[in-house]
């Protein structure tokens, strides 16, 4: 579907002979690539061994479009899905990226390596893997600590972001700013807020606050109830809280302590 694909170079009205050959990436422009592109690669994914039950849910292969987290409960079980991953998708011109990839064992152990071969592959093992951009740990204390370190790195680059401009607008453009920019970073770990301990969550808060409060020109000991009423910032816990309702409703319990508790 995607092998042997090339591409010509259009200047103006003018149309290059060269002819560039396209080795990375999926095709453009046609309506029916996305369809092809998902049911070739639900094919491919439905080969996969079931390698890791918990609790009668098959955890073996949770995806979306290109993100892939492959669980198994032995070094074997990982190598024989990652290979029939790796045929199955090279019939279809497809590769793992490996330089982005990372294994993590959940078990802690002292002869744990540095490195797993998987099919000739070297693949880094890591203290923790992202999928879907929010980072997992080995357990769950440690994925509560990269969460919120997770927040906290990128409310500080939306912070950075718009600090420049906080001698040019006024404080309601500003808290407009800081609303749109900041708080999705923390909707974005709601489904797993009540993972958090109540320290964590205050941590957080207490950032979001802090960050909004020096963008706004506002000393530190103003009170947060302040902010909200005063300059509209949106108290990331109500809108959280708010939304964890939606999310128990799919699950009968966080998918992270389902499978940490397993």
């Amino acid at each position: 579907m995607y092998c042997h694909l090339k591409a010509r170079i259009k200047i103006g009205n003018r149309i290059t002979l060269v002819v560039v050959p396209v080795q990375k990436g999926v095709r453009q422009g046609s309506i029916l690539s996305p369809s092809f592109y998902n049911k070739s690669v639900l094919n491919a994914q439905a080969c996969v061994n079931v390698s890791c039950i918990s609790k009668n849910t098959n955890l073996s292969l949770l995806k979306h479009v290109g993100d892939l987290l492959n669980l198994s409960r032995s070094i074997r079980g990982q190598q024989s899905n990652f290979s029939i991953l790796r045929d199955e998708y090279r019939k279809i011109g497809l590769a793992f990226n490996t330089s982005r990839s990372a294994v993590l064992f959940f078990k802690d152990s002292s002869s744990k390596p540095e490195h797993l071969l998987l099919s000739r592959e070297s693949i880094t093992v890591s203290s923790h893997v992202v999928y879907l951009g929010l980072p997992v740990g080995r357990n769950l204390n440690e994925t509560r600590l990269v969460l919120v370190k997770h927040v906290e790195k990128k409310l500080r680059t939306a912070f950075e972001s718009i600090v420049a401009s906080r001698l040019l607008l006024c404080r309601k453009y500003l808290a407009n700013m800081y609303n749109a920019v900041a708080l999705p970073h923390v909707l974005c770990i709601a489904p797993f807020w009540n993972l958090l301990t109540d320290t964590q969550k205050r941590k957080l808060r207490s950032l979001y606050f802090r960050f909004a409060k020096f963008l706004l020109r506002c000393p530190l000991w103003t009170r947060n109830t302040y902010m909200i009423d005063k300059h509209r910032i949106v108290d990331p816990s109500i809108v959280v809280n708010r939304l964890i309702p939606n999310f128990q409703a799919k699950w009968n319990h966080p998918w992270l302590k389902h499978f940490y508790s397993s």
